[in-house]
């Protein structure tokens, strides 16, 4: 199974962020991939700020925003907003 694939199975937001976390400590640098698999997983958890947080981490890495992606985040800011925050 591929690290995205995992990553989209792995249950609840904190638990997809620690994930990269941990490819990163083991010398692995998360692809565009496995962020949307992580983000993908904020988004259904209703977790709209630490999806943005991502996003922005995936844009410092330099790692390309695909139309998942910007989907997500256009997502995420529209909740956000509907909030009031």
């Amino acid at each position: 199974m591929g690290r995205a694939r995992l990553i989209g199975k792995v249950e609840g937001a904190a638990a997809a962020v620690e994930v990269l976390s941990e490819a990163r400590e083991a010398g692995v640098r998360p692809n565009r991939y496995m962020y949307n698999a992580a983000l993908r997983v904020c988004a259904d958890a209703g977790e709209h700020s630490r999806l943005l947080s991502l996003a922005s981490a995936m844009r410092r890495e330099g790692v390309f925003w695909d139309d998942m992606t910007r989907s997500l985040v256009a997502d995420a800011k529209e909740q956000e907003h509907q909030e009031g925050r």
